[in-house]
């Protein structure tokens, strides 16, 4: 069973392993693309600058991405993992305080964000709650997200849900392809469960399934002529590169956006 520690200890290997490569993150590297034009969308129309809190934000791949998307927002980059928060530090560092001034890294547990009360316009966590262990502890991480924002302050939360992996996996059975499994460290939500607790502190802006047609495309079509082929899927096929194109439609992958507002 994954425990707060057990999963911190992965992260770290997982910093050991990759360094600054996406892949720290997760090795479908096409996935943030999605996650980025998401929350790029949101973020675009709202009053700069922000203080924005990437929160879980291992290597700071997508955070690097963010502040040269919108250098005049003040970015921190927070996780609980040492190692990650060094290997984003040094690659800060390389690039020269002149060149980011509003983009900080540091090492930070959702679970206790209490010297943090109200400083964000904006919190972002992009499959970053899925890596607690509980829904106990998910629900204190949103209730400590909510307090860590000021009034009118958005939560854009990019998560995992199990009912769209189940309508991936019915496609994948009906075509003859293996489930896809759920990975020990993850703790993925019920949709229900998860609007009931955030709409206790938020008001729901929207809720959208950003990766449902790239992952039909990716998990379904392309593992099929894989499978047809007698080879393994490769996540350096122009397919998925293809995939991030596509508008999304149906409810087949499991990362969703929702965009949640602090009432005043």
């Amino acid at each position: 069973m994954a425990t707060h520690e057990s999963i911190l200890d992965f992260w770290d290997l997982q910093a050991d392993q990759f360094g600054e490569d996406p892949r720290a993150n997760t090795p479908d590297r096409w996935i943030h693309r999605l996650e980025l034009a998401a929350v790029s969308r949101i973020l675009r129309p709202l009053p700069s600058p922000l203080a924005i809190l990437d929160l879980a934000c291992a290597n700071g791949y997508t955070t690097f991405l963010l502040h040269q998307a919108f250098p005049e927002h003040r970015i921190i980059g927070g996780d609980l993992s040492p190692k990650m928060v060094e290997i984003a530090q040094k690659r800060l560092a390389k690039q020269g305080a002149a060149t980011s001034p509003h983009l900080t890294f540091q090492v930070m547990d959702m679970l206790d964000l209490h010297d943090w009360r109200a400083r964000f316009d904006v919190v972002v966590t992009i499959r970053g709650l899925i890596n607690l262990p509980n829904a106990a502890s998910q629900w204190t991480a949103i209730r400590q997200i909510a307090d860590s924002l000021k009034p009118g302050g958005h939560y854009i939360a990019v998560e995992n849900f199990r009912h769209a992996q189940e309508n991936l996996n019915a496609v994948r059975k009906h075509l003859g392809l293996a489930p896809l499994p759920y990975r020990w460290h993850n703790c993925w939500f019920d949709e229900a469960d998860f609007r009931q607790h955030c709409a206790t502190l938020f008001d729901l802006a929207e809720f959208l399934p950003i990766t449902s047609t790239y992952y039909l495309v990716t998990r379904v079509v392309y593992s099929k002529l894989c499978q047809l082929e007698g080879r393994e899927p490769d996540y350096d096929h122009p397919i998925y590169d293809i995939a991030t194109q596509l508008p999304a439609e149906g409810d087949y992958g499991p990362v969703k956006l929702s965009h949640w507002i602090k009432r005043a």
